[in-house]
């Protein structure tokens, strides 16, 4: 019995099947097993018949097995064809079979020539093993073949990851930016916003330390410690460092980070500076407010401490008399003309303008001299003009290199307007620095090629901690599922609604400023104070609605801080839907709504972290270090 040819006949019968699986000297190269017209493979006398062709140097030896119905007799055959033309046939037969072991025999124990050991029932059913192992392990490397060219064809279509510039706007106000207020002069982020997604619910911190924050780790400001105020300069603590932030994710991924403009995290120590937290060039004060022209910064509302600040990294940039603005985008230009587009971007541009010192080059000014309006309303649009040239003169930059293509611009507000001092926040109520509309809500827009929607209006809720999600999304990279933030990129770049129905605005449970906000829905609670810049102000400074052109009043008394202590038992409720302008407290009219709104408040309360060291450290002051702000005192 042998195989015919490719075909796999046996002996001419085409029912029998010949299974051709190993190759090589000494070892089973075929096993066939006769397949009679018996529909359960059994032979025509009830016996089966099992063969394996041995190949042992030149000689190919053809093993048969006759197993009889009753198990009790075994018939064992070896065929041998020699090189030299001539054909042997040997025959054993067995029986007593026993767990499938021949115990007797009629030839007794003698060996089959040239057979290399008996062919026993084990020895059959490893050739079988191995046929089947041999089939299995071909199967599973034509797959890890097909599988590399998916990953391969994939590595090269995989979506390139974006170019991200944010631009966070110091103190800008609602009324601040042209598509709010036809008076201001803003061409620039007008084009760039009727182009791109503008929203109109957008939602920061009150300040701009906790915006920073949020946005850097993508939890609200209360589950770290950053929910009182903001740093002042002479405070030995900064962002807590045990926090990973965005842009140390994102150099994980291959982005270069840069860092340009006002810091605001903490400086202290240099590991809280931000070539330590993730990136790789910081170019501009490591402070908050300062003069422009001469980049002095004070502490606190005391300002019991003045010096200068403004560093290249490590180093000092020693007195210009330049324009702080100007020298900012010049630096920004210049990361922009040298990066290597190969590697993805992550530019965070925070501006010193608008802000709370009205200081501006007069060109700016002088364009409205024309206009009837005071020294200070000049100044001001001429600041707003000017922020609207820097950007300008970035998304220029970033399509002169050939980067725009690939960008992401985000543009927003770290928090409102210093209003009735600063800017406006015209008709949203308060000021910087409070729980109201006026100090959170802020102008916002995306630009860039990577929106589906383009020119599209957004009326969905956005948070400043669901751009860490996004964009960390954006980089490819999985977020830790207990951030606060929310991966807002298809209600953004293709106008599906917002997942997110609920912001908390702060949570602090200090004695003298204890306050917290949520809005739910349409409906927004405030219980407490809502001025958290008590003492440094009274909060009939703070809480009313101010237009550009009221008068001003100086908002930081110097030493002489409020003694007054406000009622924290203050309950507002607002439908902010229908009441945006928060001109109606309707909280003795829907008790149950208060309710429901402080059991939500509380339950987030269990999150809550205690404030960080605001303990104020003379030994951080500048007259120290040569009159610099500068770190390493804590």
């Amino acid at each position: 019995m042998a195989c015919s040819g490719e075909g796999g006949e046996i002996n001419g019968h085409p029912d029998e099947q010949c299974e051709k699986d190993f190759t090589g000297n000494g070892r089973a190269i075929e096993i066939r097993t006769e397949n009679s017209d018996h529909s359960d493979g059994h032979s025509q006398d009830g016996s089966e018949v099992t063969e394996a062709v041995v190949l042992l140097g030149d000689d190919l030896k053809v093993a048969s097995v006759k197993q009889e119905e009753d198990s009790k007799t075994e018939t064992r055959s070896l065929s041998s064809n020699r090189s030299d033309g001539t054909s042997i046939v040997e025959e054993i037969e067995l029986t007593e079979l026993r767990d499938g072991k021949a115990v007797t025999s009629t030839d007794g124990d003698a060996a089959i020539p040239g057979f290399d050991g008996e062919l026993t029932e084990a020895a059959l059913k490893k050739i079988r093993k191995n046929a089947i192992g041999c089939a299995l392990l071909t199967g599973l490397i034509m797959m890890i073949v097909v599988l590399a060219i998916v990953v391969m064809v994939l590595s090269v279509h995989k979506p390139k990851p974006p170019h991200i510039v944010v631009i966070l706007a110091a103190d800008l106000g609602w009324n601040d930016v042209g598509w709010n207020n036809p008076d201001v002069s803003t061409p620039v982020i007008n084009r760039l916003a009727s182009e791109g997604v503008l929203f109109n619910w957008t939602y920061v911190q009150p300040l701009c330390t906790p915006t920073r924050a949020a946005l850097m780790t993508g939890f609200y400001p209360f589950k770290i410690g950053m929910q009182h105020q903001m740093l002042w300069n002479l405070q030995r603590s900064g962002l807590p460092l045990h926090l990973k932030l965005l842009p140390e994710k994102l150099q994980e991924v291959g982005y270069l980070t840069h860092h340009v403009g006002k810091w605001h995290l903490g400086f202290c120590n240099w590991a809280y500076t931000p070539t330590q937290r993730g990136f790789d060039t910081h170019y501009g004060p490591l402070t908050g407010g300062k003069t422009h022209e001469e980049k002095l910064s004070s502490d606190m509302c005391g300002r019991t401490a003045t010096g200068h600040d403004f560093w290249d990294g490590s180093g000092v940039v020693q007195d210009n008399a330049t324009f702080l603005t100007y020298m900012l985008v010049e630096r920004i230009v210049k990361i922009l003309s040298e990066h290597y587009s190969t590697y993805p971007l992550y530019l965070q541009f925070s501006m010193d303008i608008p802000g709370k010192i009205i200081e501006v080059p007069p060109k700016y000014e002088n364009a409205y001299r024309g206009y009837t309006l005071d020294e200070r309303t000049r100044k001001y649009l001429g600041i707003l003009a000017l922020m609207d040239e820097a950007v300008g003169n970035i998304t220029q930059a970033l399509k002169t290199y050939g980067l725009w293509d690939d960008t992401l611009l985000i543009f927003m507000g770290d928090n409102g307007a210093l209003a009735s001092s600063a800017g406006s926040n015209w008709p949203l109520r308060g000021s910087v620095g409070t729980l109201f509309e006026g100090a959170v809500r802020v102008p916002s827009f995306v630009a860039g090629r990577f929106l589906k929607v383009e020119g599209h209006v957004s009326n969905e809720l956005v948070h400043v901690v669901d751009w860490h999600r996004t964009i960390l999304s954006l980089a490819g990279i999985r977020a830790d599922p207990n951030l606060d933030g929310i991966d807002m990129w298809e209600s953004i770049s293709e106008g599906k609604s917002s997942p997110r129905t609920e912001i908390v605005y702060n949570i602090e449970d200090d004695n003298f400023t204890s306050s917290a906000a949520i809005r739910v829905g349409d409906y927004k609670l405030i219980t407490g104070n809502p001025d958290l810049l008590y003492p440094c102000r009274l909060s009939n400074e703070s809480d009313g609605w101010y237009e550009l052109s009221d008068i001003p009043f100086e908002p930081f008394r110097g030493d002489a801080l409020s003694t007054t202590t406000p009622p924290t038992d203050v309950v507002y409720l607002f439908n902010i839907q229908d009441d945006p302008e928060e001109r109606n407290n309707t909280a003795d009219l829907y008790p149950e709504i208060v309710d429901k709104l402080q059991q939500r408040l509380d339950e987030h309360r269990k999150g809550i972290v205690p404030i960080i060291d605001t303990t104020r450290d003379l030994a951080g002051h500048p007259r120290r270090f040569g009159g610099e702000w500068s770190p390493g005192w804590c």
